[in-house]
C-alpha cells in the first residue's frame, strides 16, 4: 500500500512541476510581450517628437 502511496505522490509532485514550469513560461512570454509593448511605445513616441 505505500508503494502505491508513494507512486501516487511522485506523480502529483511530477504534475505541480509541469505546471509551475508551464506558469513560468507563460509570464516570461507576458513580460517578453510587455517589453515589446514598451518599446514600440518609446518608437512611436520618438517618431511623434521627431515630426
Amino acid at each position: 500500500m505505500q508503494a502505491a502511496e508513494k507512486k501516487k505522490a511522485e506523480e502529483e509532485a511530477r504534475v505541480l512541476k509541469l505546471k509551475l514550469e508551464a506558469e513560468r513560461r507563460t509570464v516570461e512570454e507576458a513580460q517578453k510581450i510587455r517589453q515589446e509593448e514598451l518599446r514600440v511605445e518609446a518608437l512611436d513616441s520618438a517618431r511623434k517628437r521627431a515630426e
